[in-house]
């Protein structure tokens, strides 16, 4: 008997579309990256695609060492997410004065 080191959960399946549709609108906003924010927003949707095959990778996943891999792969996703929604959200509303040279690199 084999031993399997993954099962399609819905969990799973659910985020693996989620990454499909990511990745389409983030197709699209590529061709549309030239209004205010544009190119934030298609690196947000990127990121959100990786951070959702990373978290269906995980629910899909059976053995303990490949779930703290995914897990932990996870955090790169997330923090990338709230750090670009933020900068993007600042340069759609015309409120990123702030946003210049090394205080651009800290956030």
């Amino acid at each position: 008997m084999t031993d399997m080191n993954w099962v399609l959960t819905s969990a799973g399946g659910i985020l693996f579309s989620v990454t499909a549709m990511a990745l389409v609108v983030a197709w699209f906003m590529w061709n549309r990256r030239a209004f205010a924010g544009g190119s934030l927003l298609f690196l947000l949707l990127m990121g959100v695609a990786g951070y959702a095959l990373v978290a269906g990778l995980e629910a899909t996943f059976v053995a303990l060492r490949w779930k703290i891999l995914w897990s932990t792969l996870e955090y790169i996703g997330s923090g990338s997410v709230a750090t670009l929604f933020l900068m993007f959200a600042a340069r759609y509303s015309g409120y990123d004065r702030w946003m210049h040279g090394w205080l651009r690199v800290a956030v």
